[in-house]
């Protein structure tokens, strides 16, 4: 009895030990659920169902509020939003509005109608009318405790030649009279920006991310409209406003840069050159803060197209063979998933498609433990625009190290998870 007790124990420690790949065993299910554009309309998927939302055409880049009551989305004659509690829609702005953001701590939504950031309230159960912010932005993000935001306003092109970017912190107080208060100078970007042997305009930045600590802020500056199809630098800048450094060269994707989940480790895609150009040069990249150790994923003759992290030391990326382009998309390379473990640099491919598909934009559940990926047809797919999702394509779900595959949801354009509160 005493030997089978001993047996039973020692099977039971096993059980949860960490995987050997590095990923820690999957948590305890936590539903999550999804809002995605089909057919140019809004659907949620929940508990294994799908339902439609809307039925006018136009609809694209859902997004949730912290709380799961509500889902954004763009329509072309506005902002709209969607009660999932009330199963009401209801348009909070009827201009060109364009990246409507939720706070990450309340049901405020924010929105750019360039040059005017705006937000409308909704903690109430209801919209509120919209409310102006602060004038003269270019690109804005959150701050990460909902109190403001950090804006960016675009150089200028003078007769002496162009003006600096400038950051600026904007208090979020919907009842300021003067809006040009709001606003305090944080940083301005030099001009020009160099890297080595690069020396690039800088012109308008990204949205910016920060690391979990607060200490660090990531975002790209971009040059001219046509120079930034090419070229633009990844750079970070510390919280006090006090240090800022350029790290790469990179595309101009937002999604190709991410901060670990708990460490001031930055991953990114780094290398330039438009796509149309080749299949080549595009590299996962993982650069720690302070110390700016930077250390290179991509075995030879590969290119990454998109990752996700699961943990510090491990992540999942698309990955395929350098390769020509093709104006015959079924030519161009095809991805596949892997994962890479950044500690150890072991890696393993987790997905197989068939002939003639990708897998792209990989994406962790973190409460679920699963692993979610778009796959597509490589003749639907816009290779110009990653995260431009075409038809055709579906979403597929596995365990965090590649088994248990399934389809899960058909002909996406484009979806936005959420897993309950941070």
């Amino acid at each position: 009895m005493q030997k089978r007790l001993l047996l039973m124990a020692a099977l039971i420690t096993l059980l949860f030990l960490p995987l050997a790949s590095g990923v820690q065993a999957a948590p305890p299910a936590t539903p999550a659920k999804a809002a995605f554009i089909r057919d140019d309309t809004l659907w949620l998927s929940e508990n294994g169902k799908e339902v439609q939302l809307t039925t006018t055409k136009g609809a694209q880049f859902p997004q949730w509020s912290f709380d799961g009551r509500w889902i954004s989305y763009e329509q072309p004659d506005g902002i709209w939003v969607y009660d999932t509690q009330e199963r009401r829609a209801s348009r909070v702005y009827q201009q060109h509005g364009t990246m409507a953001r939720w706070a990450p701590d309340k049901n405020v939504l924010a929105l750019l109608d360039a040059p005017v950031l705006n937000t409308v309230d909704l903690r109430q159960g209801r919209p509120k009318p919209f409310e102006n912010v602060a004038l003269g932005v270019s690109t804005y993000s959150w701050l990460p405790d909902g109190t403001g935001f950090l804006a960016s306003a675009n150089a200028d092109l003078l007769p002496d030649g162009w003006t600096s970017p400038k950051l600026y912190t904007i208090a979020f107080n919907q009842k300021q009279s003067d809006l040009f208060k709001n606003a305090k100078l944080f940083y301005t970007i030099p001009q020009p920006l160099t890297l080595g042997s690069i020396n690039l305009l800088s012109i308008h930045t990204s949205p910016f991310k920060w690391s979990r600590d607060g200490q660090w802020i990531a975002f790209i500056v971009s040059p001219t409209a046509s120079w930034s199809m090419d070229s633009n630098l990844l750079c970070v800048l510390s919280a006090d406003g006090k240090s800022f450094s350029t790290v790469a060269e990179m595309l101009a994707d937002p999604q190709w840069f991410q901060w670990a989940p708990n460490r001031s480790d930055l991953g990114y895609i780094r290398g330039g050159d438009r796509l149309v150009a080749g299949f080549s040069n595009k590299k996962l990249t993982i650069t720690q803060l302070p110390q700016k150790k930077t250390t290179d994923l991509t075995p030879p003759s590969f290119i990454e197209l998109d990752f996700d992290w699961y943990s510090d030391d491990i992540l999942a990326t698309s990955r395929a063979k350098e390769g020509e382009f093709s104006n015959d998309p079924a030519k161009r390379p095809h991805p596949a998933l892997y994962q890479v473990n950044v500690k150890t640099n072991q890696q393993k491919a987790l997905t197989t498609p068939p002939a003639g598909y990708g897998d792209y934009q990989p994406h962790y559940l973190k409460k679920t433990g699963k692993l979610t990926w778009i796959r597509t047809s490589l003749r639907d797919y816009d290779s110009w625009l990653s995260h431009s999702t075409p038809k055709t394509s579906d979403v597929w779900m596995a365990d965090a190290d590649g088994r248990s595959q399934r389809l899960l949801i058909k002909h996406v354009q484009q979806i936005s998870w959420y897993e309950g509160r941070p």
